[in-house]
């Protein structure tokens, strides 16, 4: 009986031990898992990273920190090993199917990624179609000559010089200069199109990387090609400064207004609004929902952002991206806009 219950003290201590390491480790785990969320929301990426692992290594049942994993090396653009943390976590759980959908998703962009080589410049890692290793220099030399590009397709240097630009004038407009690298994507037309399932008429796209078809032209880069650069670059500004809480209205705004910094923006749907008096109602623009005339949405939004840098700065545009605020309530800034819209863009203050 007393060995019994010697036994049976010495099951209890064990079993207490071990569910205390158990704890203590998902403790441990979860703590990672929360600071390398908040890392990876300023997209401080090597921080999100180690953090993430220690994560995984504290609790290798922790799926949620696989998936985060996942998206950290997908914005460094480590699709293998992004691809393999996404399928670790469903082997944890199989019917995560929100996962499943993500990682047919990054094994489709993947198969075309894998087309494309990676050239560093600055912040930006920018990743060309695979065509441009068939440039040669010197007779005999697999080496690329730089001078020369082959038809269809742009020089390496038009796309650096154009980010670089942005890089500069836009951080200039905004005092802003992202630290992280910013993955650029550039791909044949066709496989753009085919990847991302978009109509022909969208020029680009940004979902933590830019993503860009490539223009069937040669260098060097035509201004509609650069404005697109740009726009897509300023979705990454207005992601730093708001720190991914920036809404819809503000996010394509920003992205015109910077655009227009190399091609004047042509608002003509704004212009035919205004005239009707049909625009949208600023609380529908900043919060849409349902279907809307989309060209209108981007126009306004971009008059919108106008007037606010016009009347309070960029610094009171920077504090509305911080904040969530806007400077004034919402039926003030809508009377005063569209004062000042109706004159900028069709001599009709009085109507």
């Amino acid at each position: 009986m007393l060995k019994f219950l010697y036994t049976f003290i010495i099951f209890l201590c064990v079993s207490t031990c071990v569910i205390k390491n158990v704890a203590a480790d998902y403790d441990d785990s979860m703590e990672y898992y929360r600071s390398a969320q908040e890392a990876y929301i300023r997209r401080d990426l090597s921080a999100a990273e180690t953090l993430v692992k220690k994560s995984v290594s504290s609790d290798k049942q922790n799926e949620h920190a696989y998936v985060l994993l996942a998206e950290i090396l997908y914005l460094k653009q480590d699709m293998a090993g992004a691809i393999s943390a996404l399928k670790s976590a469903l082997k944890l759980n199989p019917n995560f199917t929100v996962i499943r959908s993500r990682l047919e998703q990054m094994e489709r962009e993947d198969s075309f990624d894998a087309k494309l080589r990676e050239v560093k410049q600055g912040i930006f890692e920018i990743c060309h179609p695979e065509e441009l290793r068939q440039r040669r220099g010197d007779e005999g030399s697999d080496m690329p000559d730089p001078s020369v590009a082959p038809a269809g397709l742009p020089q390496d240097d038009s796309v650096r010089l154009a980010l670089q630009e942005a890089y500069e004038k836009i951080g200039k407009a905004f005092d802003y200069y992202p630290r992280h690298t910013i993955v650029v994507l550039l791909y044949p037309a066709d496989d753009f199109y085919k990847m991302t399932n978009l109509p022909q008429a969208v020029e680009g796209m940004f979902d933590g990387k830019v993503r860009l078809p490539l223009p069937a032209t040669r260098t060097p880069l035509p201004d509609d090609v650069k404005a697109v650069l740009w726009h897509e670059y300023a979705h990454a500004i207005v992601y730093g400064l708001s720190i991914g809480k920036a809404p819809m209205w503000l996010h394509e705004g920003i992205a015109v207004y910077c655009a227009a910094m190399v091609k004047p923006h042509d608002c003509a749907k704004l212009k035919e609004a205004l005239v009707a008096g049909k625009t949208l109602p600023l609380n529908f623009l900043f919060n849409p929902s349902g279907r809307f005339n989309a060209g209108l949405f981007y126009q306004e939004s971009y008059s919108v952002v106008e007037y606010i840098i016009q009347i309070w700065g960029v610094s009171g545009l920077k504090k509305a991206l911080k904040t969530g605020r806007l400077p004034m309530k919402t039926d003030a800034l809508e009377k005063r806009w569209l004062s000042w819209a109706k004159e900028k863009y069709c001599s009709l203050s009085s109507i």
